[in-house]
């Protein structure tokens, strides 16, 4: 066990910043880095934390492989186009197992399995080396529609094959190593046969998890499952699924969505990953107590961890994984006892205990203490750069918000008030930035909270434009804004086309140029198979985009 030990550097009066010190000579760039930032805002005392994940690893560095199970809908319903093109879903499901299968390394390990009215083996665990890729391919050409959606088989079914990839060989030798594990999972239609309920699949799944983690002998085994969906219906499954067993996004593949790229996106979040298993342990001291309610519920967990402090006393949050240079905020609203003037001078207020994995899976840990002394008593005494994260982040609540009412009224069909609600969070995102603004003494600080917010403004007018045009089902209204609003709360990319159009989010410098890669070879792949010119132009046009884009992002 990899240990560490962490050292404070104090920014200004109200954040401060912990940092790994590494007990070997040789440190190495901190994997993951862990700031708070201590506000008293509009009556509340808030404490932000921030986790980042360090600088990207070098080319030649170790890694960790990957161990990925594809659980892939092949019912009937999977025959129709895909969009306006003239490809079948199945067919682009087919691209982007082949693209995937080009993009893995000789250690990574990769299986497949189809469901429909049950679920099958397509591919069993298999190395992706020469001979292993040639085996993927044939295995995913071969594969045909059949029956209807059987989702509980396919997920359970998935989750055991990592059993079966245990003792595989590489090249006639046993590999004993550690993976990533993860399954990307693809639906287009309602669970109709199996376990439909989330309250029984989720319990289910998590059995099934633990007992995989007891024959594999891992300590709190985990596995993250990112969940893909297409519209014309309310995937409220498979969102539950996704947003169970993830930190991603719950991704919509809409009309425009090129799906092969986007399905990648998670294959490259797990590959490029930083630091894994994060848990996050904070502990409220000295008579101090958390507003449980007021405080961060995304990535939130049970904690078994002091059985004798009181639920108001322990906050516990898990995210499965950072990329570099990833950020991922938690809010938490502390209540102050009566006299704590007098009686918290010169004692902490708060107990901070973060423990990961790093890229090559050694257990780190960092600890902190937040001091009564960073707690500003009025909001004139919180600091420049607190002002400014509080109000970025609370920017950013005030969006998934608005965007989660919005979604609810549409599940009652009450689309012109779906609208509004949008309406209403915008106002809200304004008057925050006005008396945070008002509170701010720095030019630049108060341009860097409008320059945070406008793109969440942007995207929430997307959302009333579509959510006014008839041509747009309520379903696919509904998938791309639940979309949106996961991918703000959970700061963390979609799929292309949930953001509007220059108003993208959350995507690392380092995926966005991977994917510039997958497009060229997606479009050589496309070529090699007699794609349509109309289909060939389209992938060109959008890698030209992505081009453009990443010249900008480089000359920024």
């Amino acid at each position: 066990m990899a240990t560490a030990s962490t050292s404070a550097e104090t920014n200004d009066d109200n954040s401060t910043e912990e940092k790994i010190v590494n007990n070997a000579a040789n440190k190495e760039q901190d994997p993951l880095k862990l700031a708070y930032y201590c506000t008293k805002i509009r009556d509340q005392t808030k404490v932000v934390l921030e986790l980042k994940g360090g600088e990207p690893p070098e080319p030649d560095g170790k890694k960790t492989p990957l161990r990925i199970q594809c659980v892939i809908d092949i019912s009937y319903s999977m025959e129709e186009p895909y969009g306006n093109d003239d490809i079948s879903k199945l067919d682009k499901m087919k691209m982007f197992s082949q693209l995937l299968v080009e993009f893995l390394s000789d250690d990574d390990i990769l299986g497949i399995v189809t469901f429909g009215t049950d679920a099958w083996i397509t591919l069993p665990p298999t190395h992706m080396t020469a001979k292993g890729k040639l085996q993927a391919k044939f295995a995913i050409d071969n594969i045909i529609s059949r029956g209807t959606t059987n989702l509980s088989a396919g997920l359970l079914g998935g989750i055991e094959m990592f059993l079966e990839s245990n003792e595989l060989q590489l090249d006639g030798t046993l590999i004993q190593t550690d993976y990533r594990d993860t399954i990307i999972l693809f639906s287009d239609g309602l669970a109709n046969k199996g376990i439909k309920d989330a309250n029984k699949l989720i319990p289910a799944m998590r059995r099934r998890l633990d007992k995989v983690g007891r024959e594999l002998d891992i300590e709190d085994y985990d596995v993250t499952i990112s969940a893909f969906s297409t519209g014309g219906y309310i995937p409220e499954l498979l969102f539950q699924v996704g947003q169970s067993f993830s930190s991603d996004a719950f991704y919509f593949l809409d009309d425009d969505t090129d799906l092969e790229v986007a399905m990648m996106k998670p294959v490259l979040m797990r590959e490029s990953s930083v630091a894994s298993g994060i848990k996050v342990h904070l502990k409220a001291l000295n008579g101090v107590t958390f507003q449980v309610d007021e405080s961060t519920n995304e990535f939130r967990v049970q904690s078994y961890e002091d059985d004798d402090a009181d639920d108001n006393q322990i906050l516990e949050y898990f995210i499965h994984d950072i990329s570099p240079n990833m950020e991922r905020h938690v809010i938490v609203v502390l209540d102050l006892p009566e006299g704590h003037e007098k009686t918290l001078k010169g004692k902490d207020v708060m107990k901070i205990e973060v423990r990961f994995r790093d890229k090559e899976m050694a257990r780190k840990r960092m600890r902190g203490t937040v001091s009564y002394s960073k707690v500003p008593l009025n909001e004139d005494e919180t600091s420049e750069k607190a002002l400014l994260k509080v109000g970025q982040q609370e920017s950013r609540n005030e969006a998934y918000k608005a965007l989660r009412k919005s979604t609810d009224t549409l599940t009652r069909r009450a689309r012109p008030k779906a609208s509004r609600d949008i309406e209403e969070g915008i106002v809200e995102i304004q008057s925050l930035c006005e008396h945070i603004g008002d509170l701010l003494t720095s030019e630049d600080s108060e341009n860097d909270l409008l320059q945070y917010a406008k793109p969440l403004i942007t995207n929430l007018e997307y959302c009333i434009k579509f959510l006014r045009d008839p041509h747009i089902a309520e379903e696919d209204a509904w998938c791309k804004m639940t979309s949106m609003s996961s991918a703000i709360i959970r700061e963390s990319p979609a799929a292309g086309g949930t953001f509007a159009e220059g108003a993208d989010l959350f995507l690392p410098s380092i995926i966005e140029e991977k994917i510039r890669d997958l497009r060229s070879r997606l479009v050589s792949l496309y070529e090699s198979r007699g794609l349509s010119p109309v289909q060939l132009k389209f992938y060109e046009r959008t890698l030209e985009q992505l081009k453009d884009r990443i010249e900008i992002l480089n000359n920024d």
